[in-house]
């Protein structure tokens, strides 16, 4: 049986600056309930336009198969373990998985996943290094770079960098550098709001940001 947790989000194609993710979580331990999963994504929920969570391998690889350009991170329970070894030529045709995470509350079992499929970044233990594993890779660590500077850091790792990345940059440093008045950062504030209507935590920390700017 499927889970859909939406998020109000507007719907960004390929070429955004702001990836489209989702996270499809194959969960089988019935110690993570779906409202339990939904709450620990709060911290990323602006990285992600929907959380699909399955218990049933057959109806998440069907779903795998309709999407189109979406990043997609893909944890799976280690309790799937066979389950998903009958299943991995199929997930791996699947080019939209961009990123498999295991999820093994059991240490002892972590040996048995590594090197499972081309696209497995890692074993984890507990959901908080999962979600820091996302955020790492939606955004690299800028302490790598020599400065803050996007233009510096478009020079040296041109290459490297996700155009994404780059161009989320760029926008931050542009809109940094206009000058607004008031009815500007209202009407910004209140898009924001608008924007993230769903997520009570955000708009407490619009709300903040707005009272401090």
């Amino acid at each position: 049986m499927a889970t859909n947790i939406k998020v109000n989000k507007s719907i960004i194609n390929s070429s955004s600056i702001i990836k489209h993710n989702i996270i499809i979580w194959l969960n089988s331990d019935h110690n993570y309930t779906h409202e339990n999963i939904k709450n620990s994504f709060q911290k990323i929920q602006y990285l992600i336009s929907s959380i699909e969570i399955f218990d049933n391998i057959s109806e998440c690889i069907n779903y795998l198969k309709t999407i189109k350009n979406e990043n997609t991170f893909m944890i799976i329970a280690d309790s799937f373990y066979e389950q998903y070894i009958h299943g991995t030529n199929l997930i791996e045709e699947i080019n939209q998985i961009d990123t498999v995470y295991i999820f093994c509350s059991d240490p002892l079992k972590e040996k048995f996943w590594e090197n499972e499929c081309q696209n497995q970044k890692g074993t984890f233990t507990n959901i908080e290094s999962i979600i820091a594993a996302i955020e790492q890779a939606n955004y690299p660590p800028e302490n790598n770079h020599p400065t803050n500077s996007i233009i510096s850091i478009v020079n040296n790792d041109f290459d490297e960098l996700d155009p994404s990345y780059i161009y989320s940059k760029l926008l931050l440093e542009i809109i940094l550098k206009i000058e607004y008045d008031d009815q500007a950062k209202k009407e910004s504030f209140n898009y924001c709001r608008q924007y993230y209507a769903d997520n009570k935590a955000t708009v407490k920390a619009i709300d903040e940001l707005e009272n401090d700017y």
